[in-house]
């Protein structure tokens, strides 16, 4: 399994996009389930809400199948990820803040770092510090 965290502390850089996006791509190009972990519980711009199509909220916990080609499941903490060894790649959409970003950094294998200005910039860098033990993407997301 390949874990691929989409992070920054700062919100509207264009996380939830990347993530939904980076999904699509990998379910249509693996042989193997595709997840997406939808760290935003509280689901203003849910990634998740985004990519099964509901204006209802999901249930945290509760898994979905997109019409894109993967499944979704949003999730307030560790309690509520399953073991996730029955996908081939889990693509973790963080909501902004550190202590989301810690949760999806413990199970990501790299983590994308989109940023937009000079203040989500430093942000980037910011988590670049933090997580110099996993590999990090540096991505100005205009």
């Amino acid at each position: 399994m390949t874990a691929i965290a989409i992070a920054n502390l700062k919100g509207g850089v264009g996380k939830s996009t990347i993530a939904v996006v980076t999904a699509t791509q990998l379910a249509s190009r693996a042989d193997g389930r595709v997840l997406l972990l939808d760290l935003d519980h509280e689901q203003r711009q849910s990634s998740g809400r985004w990519a099964v199509t509901t204006g209802d909220p999901l249930e945290i916990g509760q898994p979905y199948h997109a019409q894109l080609g993967f499944d979704v499941l949003v999730a307030a903490d560790m309690s509520d990820i399953p073991e996730l060894g029955g996908w081939e790649h889990v693509v973790i959409d963080c909501a902004p803040g550190a202590r989301n970003i810690g949760v999806g950094a413990g199970l990501a294998d790299a983590i994308v770092v989109p940023w937009t200005d000079k203040t989500s910039k430093e942000a980037a860098d910011d988590v670049r510090e933090a997580f110099d033990y996993i590999p990090i993407i540096a991505v100005r997301n205009k």
